[in-house]
């Protein structure tokens, strides 16, 4: 990844989003002069955590931060895949193996090669959820779903479907509707709301 931006492969994303986090660190939040159509990149995609590399940012001002920053969330996500093979299956070597694929698995390595997308910062919350899911460790799975919806606003559609399976599945209706109605109120909200008003309508 940092071999393809010094060799000047990247293209207008990295510098949109290195953009918006540069300008969020010096307190012009999330603004950004790429896009057409609003001047507020939550106007685009909501993606509010972006605003926790700000102070990452001002020491380090290079756009290779993001890359570093999304390698590493990518890669994150082999861990709560460990956990849940540890858990569920016998022996130790079932949870290498997964992990090992889960590292190997091609769309997760074109997923950090092409520059950075916010939305490539879920894998990891995503794995950690379906590990507290299944396992269900729900303080950890609330915890996860919070952040999954700061991400983008298509990750609260994923906690619907969360919801639908603890209800049917798992048999935890009472949880299984608290999902599902937060993942509604979350999407509802974040689509039909806060995204027209960073975009001005």
């Amino acid at each position: 990844s940092l071999v393809r931006y010094a060799s000047l492969h990247s293209d207008i994303d990295l510098g949109l989003y290195s953009q918006v986090v540069w300008n969020t660190a010096h307190g012009d939040w999330f603004r950004n002069s790429v896009l057409p159509f609003t001047e507020s990149y939550l106007g685009n995609h909501f993606t509010p955590i972006l605003a926790l590399f700000a102070p990452l940012y001002r020491l380090w001002p290079d756009a290779r931060l993001l890359l570093v920053i999304q390698v590493l969330a990518s890669a994150l996500g082999a861990w709560p895949l460990y956990l849940l093979a540890r858990e569920k299956l016998p022996g130790v070597w079932p949870a290498v193996f997964l992990s090992a694929a889960y590292l190997l698995y091609p769309a997760l390595h074109h997923q950090t090669l092409a520059d950075f997308h916010g939305i490539a910062l879920g894998t990891a919350a995503v794995m950690w959820a379906f590990f507290a899911l299944l396992t269900r460790r729900d303080r950890l799975l609330l915890v996860t779903l919070v952040v999954m919806m700061l991400i983008r606003e298509d990750l609260p559609l994923l906690v619907i479907m969360m919801g639908v399976y603890a209800f049917l599945i798992q048999r935890r209706r009472r949880f299984g509707l608290v999902l599902l109605a937060g993942g509604l109120v979350a999407s509802a909200l974040v689509i039909l709301v806060l995204i027209p008003h960073f975009r001005q309508g």
